[in-house]
């Protein structure tokens, strides 16, 4: 039997080991199809976000960029995927960026990795923070986007005041899951996401 897309791969992978072996596919077989899949998602996303025309997937509704500011409005309330990347040089002003409370922190390993320091300034194309929403991609960007004391939930409050220097100077893409592979959200996101997390190496967050 052919797997011949991820939503049938994704089926495979939840049937019983008999009712597998009956279609000729191993537990082996299934994973091997997953990973490949997914390395390949990953891979064009992260070699298309300079040339995101060129983008195309079988998994999102292709791809949406916009300029990050308090107004920022997506039409879409789907699970997806999303990328904020610096479009501007701005300044890291002496460790301001980490003074916000439930807020993910700058990535020691990753400015290793990249080969500068953690107080260095944001620059241009590099990718500040990546994420995914198992809900609603908007709801979970205007947590990251805003700011209220009152709100416990862990995002990047870019309106904060200790963040909001970088506000307006980002760009983010967001890559909105297709209707079909929906109740498969959790397993497809958190893959891609992780996997994106070792490619672009954000300066911000931890990887899942």
């Amino acid at each position: 039997m052919v797997l011949r897309t991820i939503g049938e791969v994704l089926k495979a992978r939840v049937l019983r080991k008999d009712k597998m072996l009956y279609l000729g596919i191993t537990f082996e077989d299934v994973m091997k199809s997953i990973d490949k899949f997914f390395d390949d998602e990953s891979d064009e996303i992260a070699n298309n976000l300079n040339s995101i025309d060129k983008y195309s997937s079988e998994l999102f509704n292709g791809v949406v960029e916009k300029n990050v500011s308090k107004s920022i409005q997506f039409k879409t309330t789907n699970p997806g995927i999303y990328i904020f990347r610096m479009n501007n040089t701005v300044k890291n002003q002496n460790g301001c960026f980490d003074k916000v409370s439930a807020a993910p922190k700058l990535n020691g390993k990753n400015h290793s990795k990249l080969r500068i320091k953690k107080d260095s300034d944001f620059l241009a194309d590099q990718i500040l923070y990546l994420g995914k929403s198992e809900e609603s991609v908007f709801k979970r960007l205007n947590e990251h986007i805003t700011y209220n004391e009152n709100n416990k939930t862990y995002a990047l409050k870019l309106s904060d005041e200790n963040r909001s220097n970088v506000l307006g100077n980002i760009d983010v893409f967001v890559f909105e899951l297709k209707e079909e592979y929906i109740e498969f959200a959790k397993t497809i996101l958190s893959s891609i996401e992780s996997r994106l997390h070792d490619k672009l190496l954000p300066r911000v967050g931890s990887k899942k």
